[in-house]
Parts: structure tokens; sequence; C-alpha cells
């Protein structure tokens, strides 16, 4: 039978789960909304059952070698998601050693944009590429840099977390707890509101640029 690896994305709105060949296909997808479970223990069954159910449509074409999990506010020496700015947990979330527990197969985790780099590095337009760094935009702003060909991770994996720079004092509060993080300003919802306090500013945006030409 073929190899196949669980890849499970959390992010702030979806976690997405597929089964993914070694070159890459996606040969099974599904996803779940994330915060729909404000209750970790509620969604770490939600999402086991998610995975069982791909594990059980995958049996007899496929050998599952083992999961890897992204997720924003991943601590890699615990496993666990803990303090990210945008999901509903307030407790730390031992993510690795439930499905280690609940699936008998090999776990890995990391952040999850710190993925996204490493899905461009093997996969994508990274292929030819020894040094470079990925932004993703969603509910929240991450980054992953790679340098010589390897994944950047820094303290816990944080290294590409761009989107709590600070870029304005003051400013936005953030999810995290600060304010004028970047990702208050750049992210999904950043822009959205960004957008709404100009139409209040200016409710009449094509006039205004019409006077000013």
């Amino acid at each position: 039978m073929k190899p196949l690896a669980i890849g499970i994305d959390i992010g702030g709105t979806h976690t997405r789960i597929g089964g993914v060949t070694v070159q890459g296909d996606i040969m099974v997808e599904n996803q779940i909304t994330t915060h729909a479970y404000p209750d970790g223990s509620a969604y770490l069954q939600a999402l086991h059952a998610q995975v069982r159910q791909m594990i059980n449509k995958t049996k007899g074409f496929f050998d599952i070698m083992g999961v890897g999990i992204g997720a924003p506010g991943m601590r890699l020496s615990t496993g666990s998601i803990d303090g990210a700015a945008n999901l509903p947990w307030e407790k730390a979330l031992p993510i690795r050693d439930y499905f280690e527990e609940c699936l008998t197969l090999p776990v890995q985790v990391t952040n999850d944009a710190n993925l996204t780099a490493i899905g461009e590095l093997l996969y994508g337009v990274g292929r030819n590429m020894n040094n470079f760094i990925t932004i993703t935009l969603g509910t929240g702003l991450g980054g992953g840099v790679i340098v010589n060909g390897e994944l950047l991770n820094g303290d816990e994996g944080q290294a590409g977390e761009f989107g709590h720079m600070t870029y304005k004092r003051g400013g936005r509060h953030c999810g995290c707890g600060r304010r004028g993080c970047l990702e208050t300003y750049v992210s999904a919802p950043g822009l959205q509101r960004t957008v709404m306090e100009l139409l209040s500013e200016y409710p009449n945006p094509a006039s205004r640029l019409f006077s000013i030409s």
C-alpha cells in the first residue's frame, strides 16, 4: 500500500484535515469550524472523530505513516497550543500527546506558518530557493523563514511570528493582550476594520478621489 500522512492545519476560523501522499497530492480532505468549539476538550474530540473517519476511509488503500499538525501558538517543547491570539482556548491544549495516545501513530507539531514555508520548500515555488520568507494572511498574520534550505525555528518555533511585532504604539487592541501589533492592521479582520474606518471617515470615497485628481 502507498504511504499517506494526515495533515492538520488549525486556523482561527477553520481546521482543515487532509490525507497527503509523499508527492504532496491531497487524496482526501475535510474540515471543521474551529471557533465552534470554545471548549478545548470538545474540540479535540471533534477533531479526533474527523481524523479517525479519514483513517477508516483510506484503510485498505493507504498505509498511514503519521500525523502532522500546524497551529499558531504551538509550543515545540510541550506539543501544546498555548496563548494563540486567534484561537478560543484559554488553557494550553496538549494536542500532540492527545493524538499520540488516541491514534498510536507518530505525531509531529509546529507553527502553522512554518509548515507553509516547508510546503513551499518541498513542493511549491521555493523548490529551487535556499533562502526565502513566506507570509500567511488569514484570521491572523504569520511567517516562516527558510535559511540555507533549512527552517529557522527560533525559540519554540516562533522565529517568523511577524504578526506580533509592534506596528503602532498604543494602537489597536490585539488578542495577545498588547496594543498596536501588525496583525491587527494587515490580517483579514484588520484590513476589514481599516476599510470600515476609512468609509466612516470618507463616506463618498469616489468623490474624494476625483477632487484629488
